[in-house]
């Protein structure tokens, strides 16, 4: 009984040979249909890891590009919300130049209100300066002078100040005046002030700290406002300033009596007399001259000049990390782009600048700088507080400096941006051609070759139909026993 069928050696031969061929048939319509050369390990495993390295990393690379963009998006936001201030700003400006040649006291009170509208318009364009919920042109919240954080940065400020008299304009002078007499009022209260030789007679007394000289007003007491019967104010305080539970101060005229010192109109005649290169209200020899207190008033790092508030708010968010764990903190908004998949050092970080610091002196904390009509108006005759007003046209040049000063720092934050957003686009078109590189590199290890598969194809075909042919005439030796019955 037989228990296998058994052919001949060219029968095998010819069946082995078409069993390759239609393996290798096999492998060609796998390459043909999914265009690879290696669709697994088994295939090559050096080309089928490598692919899977550069592809995964073409990807990775591909979700930085859309973080990229996004950041270019939050830039653009910004400059065009910078472009539209700028241009309101513009017509701030045109208010203001037509409130100064207007005769008629009606059309110059519309020409205010309309300002005011157009800085409140500002603060809240600003305020709707967002993309993606980043705003780069943000009211941020004042970080506290007192805090610890505020502290911090004033030390810092001052530390690496080198003001001197000679950097101060008289603008500066006269804003440093007002902020020395209420920080000497705040520090000293009754001891800054002593009787003159006239009955109405006040003088501030010189302040080497603050760097102010004596200045004496004449008519320094408001007779409507007088107090009696105060039991403190003994015989042994006539002639004395004493501050009162009011919270003003009084010239102690008799024992119990006093008549209120005005503080404003003191204040007023220090920063009048600002302006004097030598001979006026701030010590040239002594006053801006190493003194902290001096420096923490008008001075930043070198010769800035700029509000504090304003620097000491620069100050923290130019180095958070030094002031985040202080208190007082506030941590101020950031666009962070990073441009490495490898290491998320690699980026950059756009600090938002607050509208404060970009408006010197046109919005206060988160508010726009509110004008009234006798902000822009004084005394037709020095002194009678009472009589006809003029327009103040120093005032109003002061405001329009204020406006071309803003202007420039918006232009010049809307530059800085646009240099960012550049960076940010050179940096997208690398990420781009590097995703390309990295994929065709890839693909180069991987793909395969169409046209060679598709004539491997054709000869595959042609080869099986000739071992068929093949095979058969191989088996014709054993068919022919059949003849013989």
């Amino acid at each position: 009984m037989a228990k296998a069928v058994t052919l001949s050696s060219a029968s095998m031969s010819n069946l082995l040979s078409l069993q390759n061929t239609q393996s290798l048939v096999d492998r060609t319509q796998g390459r043909l249909s999914t265009g690879k050369a290696v669709n697994s390990a088994l295939d090559d495993a050096m080309a089928f890891f490598k692919n899977r390295n550069l592809t995964n990393r073409a990807s990775d690379l591909a979700d930085i590009k859309k973080d990229i963009q996004n950041g270019v998006n939050v830039i653009k936001e910004a400059v065009d919300s910078l472009e539209q201030i700028d241009s309101l700003l513009k017509n701030a400006k045109a208010a203001a130049q037509s409130v100064k040649a207007e005769k008629d006291a009606d059309v110059r009170k519309n020409y205010i209100k309309q300002i005011n509208d157009t800085l409140e318009q500002i603060v809240q364009l600003a305020a709707d300066s967002n993309y993606d919920g980043i705003n780069l042109i943000q009211n941020v919240k004042d970080v506290g002078l007192d805090t610890d954080a505020g502290e911090a940065a004033k030390a810092k400020l001052a530390a690496g100040s080198t003001l001197t008299e000679a950097d101060l304009t008289n603008e500066k002078r006269t804003e440093y005046a007002g902020k020395a007499f209420d920080a000497a009022l705040a520090e000293k209260g009754e001891a800054l002030f002593e009787k003159g030789t006239g009955a109405k007679e006040i003088k501030v007394k010189a302040q080497s700290d603050y760097g102010t000289k004596d200045v004496t007003l004449t008519d320094a007491l408001d007779e409507s406002s007088k107090l009696e019967n105060i039991e403190a104010w003994d015989s042994g305080a006539v002639g004395k300033v004493k501050k009162h539970t009011d919270g003003n101060y009084y010239l102690v005229t008799e024992a119990k009596k006093g008549t209120k010192v005005d503080t404003a109109a003191l204040k007023n005649e220090l920063v009048s007399k600002a302006n004097a290169a030598s001979g006026g209200s701030l010590d040239a020899n002594s006053a801006l001259v190493g003194k902290e207190k001096v420096k923490n008033l008008v001075s930043g790092g070198g010769t800035d000049t700029r509000d504090l508030q304003t620097r000491v708010n620069e100050e923290v968010a130019n180095n958070r990390e030094a002031y985040q764990d202080k208190n007082g903190y506030v941590a101020p908004e950031r666009l962070t782009v990073i441009f490495s998949e490898q290491d998320r050092d690699r980026k950059i970080d756009v600090n938002a600048k607050s509208l404060s610091s970009l408006l010197t002196g046109l919005v206060n904390g988160n508010g726009a700088k509110e004008i009234t009509v006798d902000d822009w108006h004084k005394p037709q005759v020095a002194g009678d507080v009472n009589g006809p007003k003029v327009v103040d046209t120093d005032k109003i040049d002061a405001f329009i400096a204020s406006v071309e000063k803003a202007r420039k720092q918006v232009q010049a934050y809307s530059a800085e941006l646009g240099n960012y957003s550049s960076i940010m686009s050179t940096r997208s078109e690398w990420t781009d051609n590097t995703i390309n590189t990295l994929k065709g590199g890839g693909a180069d290890l991987v793909n395969a070759n169409m046209n060679e598969e598709s004539a491997n194809m054709l000869a595959l075909q042609t080869r099986q139909q000739l071992g068929v042919i093949a095979l058969s005439i191989a088996q014709q030796s054993e068919q022919a026993v059949l003849r013989l019955f």
